[in-house]
């Protein structure tokens, strides 16, 4: 099979509002909007990414707070989904990495880093 017709980057490497399907940012809104006592949530991931508490406070006003944060968090010139992948990981919300995951490898992302190469 002729290599070239795969794509050599990664899906990883792709910004997060390009990338991602719109059914993957509607699981992401469900399991992030929610407010979590003990952190997990769109609010925790903004705190991580450096967000005052007016900022905070102006996207718990949103109707869709996950989508708001990372939509401007991708306008910044940042928000890969690997960026999202580990900033996931570092809020414990390895539930809401898994559906990215398995969106990619339903994807078959076809560059040497994912193994997905024939």
């Amino acid at each position: 099979m002729d290599s070239s017709l795969f794509d050599k980057h990664c899906i990883k490497d792709k910004n997060i509002e390009d990338g991602l399907d719109e059914s993957i940012w509607n699981k992401l809104c469900i399991k992030l909007d929610p407010r979590r006592l003990m952190g997990g949530d769109y609010q925790t991931h903004a705190g991580n990414l450096g967000y005052s508490m007016e900022k905070i406070h102006y996207l718990e006003a949103q109707k869709e707070p996950t989508k708001v944060l990372l939509k401007e968090w991708c306008r910044n010139g940042q928000g890969t989904i690997k960026q999202l992948l580990d900033a996931l990981g570092e809020i414990a919300r390895e539930d809401a990495a898994e559906l990215i995951k398995d969106w990619i490898d339903q994807k078959r992302c076809n560059c040497e880093k994912c193994g997905h190469l024939t």
